[in-house]
């Protein structure tokens, strides 16, 4: 069997066992080259499945996808809770993609990974909030996020407009502290690299797998922004 005989969607949709016919193929590769998205519903039944082996296929085609996959997003955002941190983390790639174009009440479940146990996840959502509007971040948390977590994300949100901290102070926060208040610290260093705000980056020696991926990140956003400039 070749790729051209084969619906990758379709045999994602199947269990493994089903896949015997089409050994050697990368459906993955296959449905991501195959997205259409003037028909998205081959790839909205994956993500909207009930067998979450299934439901992660469709999350890391969701990833690949980007923006071609914008239409998706209400279903693909259905698996913040889904259990395996992989797809988690596939379905930050595709929502990054989108930043500026979720409605509040997408970013509201966007907002249920900032405390997520993985660091690769919370790493994407820091730059999430990092490229997020401020009016659109707070309408998502006054209405849309669970009542007992809306005063700590407000004082999350407190953090990533910080004007008065220095980065090294934000960005030892960031590394210290735990669960939210860790995850809007880092994104509020990374939005200052972003705005051109700070020219050396905070010191890392040390710190833990989030920290390096942050201190990464802001050497690249500030390397970006000083090519634009020259």
């Amino acid at each position: 069997m070749t790729g051209a005989d084969v619906d990758p969607f379709s045999l994602l949709g199947l269990d493994d066992r089903a896949w015997s016919g089409a050994e050697g193929l990368d459906l993955l590769s296959l449905a991501i080259q195959r997205f259409d998205s003037s028909r998205p519903g081959p790839l909205a039944a994956l993500l909207t499945a009930d067998d979450p082996v299934v439901r992660r296929r469709g999350l890391f085609v969701f990833g690949a996808l980007g923006r071609k996959a914008e239409g998706l997003l209400d279903q693909a955002l259905q698996s913040v809770d889904h259990p395996d941190e992989a797809a988690r983390s596939a379905l930050m790639d595709g929502v990054i993609s989108h930043s500026n174009a979720l409605s509040a009440e997408q970013v509201g479940a966007v907002l249920g990974l900032a405390n997520d146990p993985s660091d690769l996840v919370r790493s994407k959502v820091v730059a999430f909030l990092r490229e997020s509007s401020a009016d659109v971040l707070r309408a998502a948390i006054t209405a849309h996020v669970p009542e007992g977590l809306v005063e700590e994300h407000l004082k999350g949100l407190e953090l990533l407009a910080s004007s008065d901290r220095g980065a090294q102070s934000l960005f030892d926060e960031g590394v210290s502290a735990e669960g939210l208040r860790s995850t809007y610290a880092l994104a509020a260093v990374e939005r200052m690299a972003k705005n051109g705000l700070i020219d050396i980056a905070p010191d890392a020696h040390g710190v833990s797998w989030i920290g390096e991926a942050t201190h990464a990140q802001i050497i690249r956003l500030m390397n970006r922004r000083r090519s634009f400039s020259s």
